[in-house]
C-alpha cells in the first residue's frame, strides 16, 4: 500500500519527522512512503536515498501539481495511506492499525471510502460496525477531518487536492474556504465523503509541528528528539496535539 506523505522542500523537517514518528512507533510499518522532491539537488534528501520504503517522487512546488504527481499511477479505488507533514503521530496503536491495513489490503472493500484513526466528536450514525476488533460508525457527505492521518481511496485525494474547481496554484490555506463553496455548489453533500468510518476510539493521537507559520512547542522539541531538520521558522509559546 501506497502512503502519500505530503509536503515541501522548504519545510524538509516535517516530511522526516512524520517519516521518523511513524517508522519508530510502528517498527514494521508496512506502507511504501511517497515523498515529494522539489529539487534534485536538496542535499537533505540524501536521508531518504537508502530508506526501501520510501519513493521520492518528482515535483513541481504548487499543491495541486505536487496532489497530482504523487498520485500518479493509483487507480481511484486502490486504499492509500494519507499523511499529510503538518501532521506526526505521537502515539499509534499498532495492533488495531496493523489489523485494519491487513483487513483494507486483503479485502479491498467497495463499499467504504475513508477509514480514519482518530475520533474528534464527529457527527455519525449510531449503529456500529466492528471491523477487525475496532467499532467504527459512518459519517455522511462531511469533510472535516480530512487533513488528519486515515486510510482512504485514492479517489478521495483527487477530489480533494485536485478537483477541478480548485485553481492550479491554489494555496492549501485557502483550500477550506474554496471547498466550502464547492460545497454549496453541491448543496452541502459531496459524495466521495460518503462511507466515511470514524473509530469509537481513536487508534491514533496526531500532533503539529508548525500553526499559522510558527513552530509549536511539541514540533520542536520532537524535531530535536528525532534528529530533524528545522524549518526557518519563528517559534510559538502553543502546542497542538489531537
Amino acid at each position: 500500500m501506497n502512503a502519500i506523505l505530503f509536503g515541501f522542500d522548504k519545510q524538509f523537517g516535517f516530511l522526516e519527522l512524520t517519516y521518523k514518528a511513524y517508522m519508530a512507533l510502528w517498527a514494521d510499518c508496512p506502507v511504501t512512503f511517497r515523498i515529494p522532491i522539489n529539487d534534485r539537488q536538496n542535499a537533505n534528501f540524501r536521508f531518504f536515498l537508502d530508506k526501501k520504503n520510501v519513493v521520492l517522487v518528482d515535483t513541481p512546488s504548487p499543491f495541486k501539481q505536487t496532489a497530482r504527481a504523487l498520485l500518479e499511477g493509483i487507480d481511484d479505488e486502490e486504499w492509500v495511506f494519507w499523511c499529510i507533514s503538518d501532521r506526526y503521530p505521537s502515539f499509534l496503536d499498532v495492533g488495531k492499525i496493523t489489523r485494519i491495513f491487513q483487513f483494507l489490503s486483503w479485502h479491498r472493500p467497495a463499499q467504504y471510502n475513508a477509514m480514519r484513526l482518530v475520533n474528534l466528536n464527529e457527527t455519525t450514525d449510531q449503529a456500529g460496525i466492528e471491523i477487525e476488533g475496532t467499532t467504527f460508525h459512518t459519517k455522511i457527505g462531511q469533510r472535516t477531518g480530512f487533513w488528519h492521518h486515515q486510510f482512504l481511496k485514492a479517489k478521495v485525494l483527487r477530489a480533494n487536492l485536485v478537483h477541478p474547481a480548485l485553481p492550479e496554484n491554489y494555496c492549501v490555506r485557502d483550500a477550506d474556504t474554496r471547498w466550502d463553496s464547492i460545497a454549496e455548489d453541491a448543496h452541502g453533500r459531496i459524495s466521495v465523503f460518503d462511507h466515511t468510518l470514524v473509530p469509537d476510539v481513536a487508534l491514533a493521537r496526531l500532533s503539529e509541528p508548525c500553526l499559522n507559520g510558527f513552530l509549536t512547542v511539541n514540533g520542536l522539541a520532537d524535531l530535536k528528539r528525532y534528529g530533524c531538520v528545522i524549518p526557518d521558522l519563528p517559534e510559538s509559546q502553543l502546542s497542538a496535539q489531537f
